[in-house]
């Protein structure tokens, strides 16, 4: 009965994340079309979908494992899953900057055309930018997972709301204050940092 309850509460938990997270994400779309250039909202589309891809290529199933595994609340085990997220990280920001470093020589040899996402001069910038936010991400407690084992995840709720609140945050005060596409890679960094920060700060569990 225990343990039915403890889901029944994690996910009415997950679920009304899920839905502010919808409501936060809604809000800010609109103010930020209000703000920015239609074209900025294209760009980061398309860098959002290497780094989309990139993220799938490379998901080794952590949240899977650390369920699943026996060994799944073993700070040695946990340790060593850290790791291997943290380098999954650094393998997404380095092969980021790969494309997006090809995405500029083939802009400056005229291999794209300017009147295309794929040309757009932002671009390459945009998908370096956010392919560093995959590395602060990684660094994020490996806690939460075994928090969401252990069906507690309230506090990991709350601490995805507050950062995504605080990222759009800084989203809305950058696109207000030099409206370009920095704004929308600024909200990202800013969102993956302080989830980053509140986690290793307020979720127990091993240091």
């Amino acid at each position: 009965m225990q343990l039915f309850t403890r889901a029944v509460h994690a996910g009415s938990w997950t679920l009304g994340g899920h839905i502010a997270a919808q409501f936060l994400r809604f809000g800010s779309n609109l103010a930020m079309t209000r703000l920015l250039a239609p074209e900025f909202f294209g760009v980061m589309a398309l860098a959002f979908t290497f780094l989309f891809a990139l993220n799938m290529a490379s998901d080794l199933g952590i949240q899977q494992i650390v369920t699943a595994s026996k060994r799944g609340e073993e700070p040695r085990f946990l340790q060593v899953v850290w790791t291997l997220e943290i380098l999954r990280g650094l393998g997404i920001f380095a092969i980021g900057a790969l494309i997006a470093l090809g995405l500029l020589t083939a802009q400056r040899m005229d291999w794209l055309s300017p009147d295309s996402t794929y040309g757009h001069p932002d671009l390459p910038l945009a998908l370096g930018l956010i392919s560093f936010a995959s590395v602060i991400g990684a660094t994020s407690s490996i806690n939460l997972l075994t928090k969401a084992r252990q069906l507690l995840v309230a506090r990991v709720v709350t601490i995805d709301i507050v950062s995504q609140v605080i990222g759009i945050a800084v989203m809305l005060a950058w696109a207000f204050l030099s409206p370009n596409i920095l704004a929308l890679a600024a909200g990202n960094i800013a969102t993956a940092t302080l989830k980053s920060l509140l986690s290793h700060g307020f979720i127990d569990g091993i240091q």
